[in-house]
């Protein structure tokens, strides 16, 4: 609960610094340290992934099977919410060529990043940068959340806006689950694998330490690791190519994220897409991390 409750306490707290300008000085430094703490939090995630002897040992063998649940997941994911809001793409085209066109440069900037963290990671960090991996990544969070609550609040439109879409936002985690776990059902049907592994991996929807738990325990070790790694490509997808998927349809970035919409990937997707979307892909993911942990026992079952 802790960990659902926090980003919606910070997101709130700078969504009240920038609404009531308190403090110009204060809400400029946030949105500074937003950008510095997302290229803190990929430089360590890379970090982490280069040093986790799971996921290098396995990555050969059961990378393949990983990306296909992913790459079905996401496009299943995209697909349902493309067919409920393809109006979408009309109102906001202009808005997201004007924020999008550094986007070959910020991409690059993001896989450097992720490169230079996980050469880091592999070679050169000390083990004691390592142990306090977790807790880097938790201040960097935190500043993300500060910055992009500053960032809405400050912008009276894009709170009119939020207003306008009421319940309907609810609606965006929902379609982006359902569409990945049909995703997974096709994948199992075309590939003829187990269909509990590879729709409870694709339903995961990023949240890789509950889906391999989960998958683990129910299924056995080989499933945990595929729910695992599915997951972690699910969130490198999204970091990579947020701006490209920007470009083709503004909620594509949030069908993809799932559940790292309300931590890892929302640096990403507020900085290419602005905060108007980094507030509703909070929110999707804050639902989403609520309701997988309760849905995947039961699609172990299938």
């Amino acid at each position: 609960m802790f960990y659902i409750a926090l980003p919606l306490v910070l997101f709130s707290f700078g969504f009240f610094l920038g609404y009531f300008k308190w403090s110009s000085f204060l809400n400029r430094l946030l949105i500074k340290m937003f950008s510095l703490s997302l290229f803190v939090l990929l430089f360590v995630i890379g970090a982490k992934l280069a040093t986790n002897q799971e996921v290098l040992k396995n990555l050969m063998v059961l990378g393949l099977k990983s990306f296909g649940i992913m790459l079905f997941a996401a496009l299943g994911s995209m697909l349902l919410i493309y067919l409920f809001e393809r109006k979408a793409k009309v109102e906001v085209a202009e808005e997201n060529l004007s924020q999008t066109h550094d986007d070959l440069k910020f991409v690059g900037l993001l896989v450097l990043t992720v490169v230079l963290g996980g050469v880091g990671g592999a070679y050169l960090l000390p083990e004691k940068f390592l142990n306090l991996s977790d807790r880097i990544i938790t201040f960097a969070l935190a500043f993300l959340y500060l910055g992009t609550g500053v960032s809405f609040g400050g912008d009276r439109e894009l709170i009119k806006k939020v207003r306008e879409k009421g319940v309907k936002i609810i609606s965006f985690p929902l379609l982006a689950l359902l569409g990945s776990i049909l995703g997974g059902m096709a994948f199992a049907l075309i590939f003829n694998i187990n269909p509990g592994i590879s729709v409870s991996s694709a339903a995961g929807m990023g949240f890789y330490s509950v889906t391999t738990a989960i998958l683990a325990k129910n299924l056995g070790i080989e499933a945990g690791t595929i729910g695992f790694l599915a997951n972690v490509l699910r969130e490198l997808f999204t970091i990579l190519l947020t701006p490209l998927l920007a470009r083709l349809f503004p909620y594509f970035p949030l069908a993809v994220a799932g559940a790292t919409s309300m931590d890892t990937t929302l640096g990403v997707i507020t900085r290419v897409q602005g905060p108007y979307y980094g507030a509703i892909a909070l929110l999707s993911g804050t639902v989403l991390t609520i309701i997988v942990p309760i849905i995947l026992p039961f699609l172990t079952l299938l």
